[in-house]
């Protein structure tokens, strides 16, 4: 065996390391990715326990508000008659007053009767007085009640308003970690995929001063994206799986393509690396390999 010969077996054992250094690197990260999948499964897990007390607790402040306006419905209800009825006594204590003014008036012209209904007058009149003053105590407490149960209300909305803001805040979270999760199960199907399509080289193949030249006949997207391209040279133009074909168009660099499957006048492989789109006609080739 030649020298170049030895140097070309040595390159290509080489290259088989290193090809399994890039499998096992390959399977390490989907390891990685799968382990990534599993905590973000985790986490939205978490996410959604928090997200149902979060809405149990929102669902039990609209419970304590409703109840809370109904209570203060019926508060006012209940405050409005009292109100109604001080007016009345109000109104019946000035009324009496003004009576009891007019009796003074008229008592003042008699003697002992006189003094007697003046006496009588002036203690109706103090009576009534403090009936007024009562009423007017009493409409300043239902002022003053109605004050607090607004100001009451006023607290339970702006609560309710945070609860708000602190569900949506859950509910983007979750948004988030679902969408972690699927591009992390997408990351993983791309390895696993590239995983089963890579091939190792089962022989050493010495070079010859042949070159493989053929052309495109088609092209294809799969599910995952890879272009796929189809060409018309096969295993009678010794074509081998994991052969690398230059594409090109005239004298312009297309694409590369790396080959998956091999029939007898054609092959089928995956672009790796493109710098225009490849079509139909395009030309391919290789340098050929011996066995």
């Amino acid at each position: 065996m030649n020298p170049l010969s030895k140097a070309f077996v040595i390159l290509v054992t080489l290259l088989t390391v290193a090809l399994s250094c890039f499998s096992i690197a390959l399977i390490s990260t989907q390891e990685k990715h799968k382990k990534n999948a599993e905590e973000n499964a985790q986490k939205l897990n978490a996410v959604t326990a928090q997200l149902a007390l979060v809405k149990a607790n929102f669902e039990a402040k609209t419970g304590e508000q409703s109840a809370l306006n109904a209570q203060l419905q019926a508060d006012k209800s209940l405050l409005a008659t009292q109100l109604i009825a001080a007016n009345t006594s109000a109104s019946t204590a000035q009324f009496n007053l003004n009576k009891a003014n007019a009796d003074l008036e008229g008592a003042t012209a008699s003697n002992k009767i006189a003094i007697a209904s003046l006496d009588r007058a002036t203690k109706e009149r103090e009576a009534y007085a403090k009936q007024y003053i009562s009423a007017l105590t009493q409409v300043q407490d239902i002022n003053k009640k109605d004050v607090e149960s607004n100001a009451r209300i006023a607290e339970l909305n702006d609560e309710l308003r945070r609860t708000g803001i602190e569900l949506n805040r859950f509910k983007e979270q979750y948004t988030a970690a679902a969408k972690q999760l699927e591009e992390a199960s997408k990351e993983v199907s791309v390895l696993e995929e590239r995983i089963g399509k890579q091939k190792l080289p089962t022989e050493v193949r010495v070079a010859s001063s042949q070159t493989i030249q053929g052309a495109v006949t088609g092209t294809d997207r799969a599910s995952n994206g890879v272009i796929l391209v189809s060409v018309n040279v096969g295993e009678k133009d010794q074509v081998l799986p994991g052969m690398e074909f230059t594409i090109s168009r005239g004298s312009d660099y297309v694409a590369t393509m790396v080959v998956t499957t091999v029939d007898a006048g054609t092959a089928i492989g995956r672009v790796t690396n493109s710098k225009l789109p490849v079509s139909s006609g395009d030309a391919v080739y290789i340098r050929a390999y011996a066995r």
